[in-house]
């Protein structure tokens, strides 16, 4: 049996240096999805793992596969990441989706962000020509065929595409003993910078305690501060509190989720449950409410790099016939039979006082008797970077301990 290799790969650089209402159902597909991959993916991981995940290249990059995919395969994975069975609604929702991926990938001054979505094949591997047509269409795939017997030239140039993307801080992505029996890479990169529309004022930035869920110290990190008017609420049903940072021009934020009485992965679990509309619309009547009251911040300046495999994961969350060299039906693709081997994901993201790039025992303590209001994020914390045009989750993980 052949092998279907996968790797999926983003690096976000986050130096603190109106919606459209016909992609809703797309984005409502790909939050949810990333919603319920974060919740997930903090249940396998060690509670005191710092997360970066992108989940709009973990999506993008089933979907490429999805499109292969055929019977129980398809099914699960079409139920897995939202998008339609019905074959005019499929065909409804392919051309939206490409409407919200030109739309989220719009740069404007102070945010950069670029992909790239990449498939590379054995050079003796017959690809199926409607399936490869379809992807480059709709997901503005590159498809480049490689002799993968001399494996040091086909590492080096699949690696050196994709670090180029992501502007060499994911690298490595493949080893030469990877393509042994590999037949195809379906990759996904991803590469964001946002500066702050406020930055963080670099001498107000000290070491502070931080603290885990049982308000136990665990360390010190470097306490960014910045005062002005951000948007912050209670959400969750008073569990959490609500930050939104925006980035310059106030295309993309950044929403940082604080739990306040209970712990991170409970408030991962509750958001799961919901939808990442309401936590937009919280923050939306809280910034209209509150429009003249400033808030002091306080978040860490942090730098997170993830490297996993996660083939548990979304095999948890639904995908598992696709894994099965025994019932994985990936005939779209090509008439040999073949099955995912494994899905990598490596991400990076920083934040610091330009962009995402009286210590207080407890976190989120919010002074409402007089403002202005203050949040100190010294306590695991969950982050989303969302595109506010689409309301699309790109980036999001989790910050559990200093580093």
């Amino acid at each position: 049996m052949r092998l279907f290799d996968i790797f999926v790969v983003s690096a976000s650089l986050i130096c603190i240096a109106s919606t459209q209402i016909q992609l809703n159902s797309v984005s409502t597909a790909l939050n949810q999805f990333a919603l319920n991959f974060l919740a997930e993916t903090c249940t396998q991981a060690d509670a005191s793992l710092n997360l970066a995940l992108s989940p709009y290249t973990i999506w993008n990059v089933m979907a490429i596969i999805n499109e292969g995919a055929r019977k129980n395969t398809e099914l699960q994975l079409e139920r897995t990441l939202g998008i339609p069975s019905n074959r005019t609604l499929r065909e409804q929702f392919r051309k939206l989706q490409q409407s919200l991926n030109k739309q989220i990938l719009k740069n404007s001054n102070g945010v950069s962000l670029d992909t790239l979505n990449a498939v590379f094949t054995r050079l003796e591997k017959k690809i199926n020509p409607e399936y490869q047509q379809l992807i480059q269409k709709l997901y503005n795939v590159d498809v480049t065929a490689l002799d993968f017997n001399n494996a040091k030239y086909a590492t080096k140039f699949i690696n050196g595409k994709l670090s180029n993307v992501t502007r060499g801080r994911v690298d490595e992505i493949v080893q030469e003993g990877d393509l042994t029996d590999a037949q195809i890479f379906v990759t996904s990169a991803l590469f964001f910078k946002g500066l702050w529309n406020l930055k963080f004022n670099i001498s107000s930035t000290k070491e502070e305690s931080f603290y885990n869920d049982r308000r136990e110290v665990i360390g010190t990190v470097p306490m960014m501060y910045n005062k002005g008017l951000f948007p912050l609420t209670k959400v969750l049903n008073d569990k959490a509190f609500a930050l939104e940072l925006p980035y310059l021009d106030e295309k993309m934020s950044m929403i940082i989720i604080l739990p306040v009485s209970t712990t991170l992965q409970t408030v991962v679990d509750m958001l799961a449950r919901k939808s990442f509309k309401t936590i937009l619309d919280d923050l939306e009547r809280s910034s209209a409410i509150f429009r003249n009251d400033p808030v002091k911040v306080y978040i860490p300046r942090f730098k997170i790099k993830s490297d996993l495999n996660l083939n548990y994961v979304l095999d948890r969350m639904g995908i598992q016939d696709v894994f099965n060299s025994a019932v994985a039906d990936l005939l779209g693709i090509s008439v040999d039979p073949m099955h995912l081997s494994r899905v990598i994901h490596k991400a990076e993201i920083e934040v610091d006082e330009d962009g995402t790039v009286a210590s207080s025992i407890s976190a989120g303590e919010i002074e409402n008797k007089q403002p202005p209001v203050k949040i100190k994020v010294n306590r695991p914390f969950a982050y989303f970077v969302y595109d506010k045009e689409t309301q699309s989750i790109v980036f999001m993980g989790k910050y559990s301990s200093p580093v």
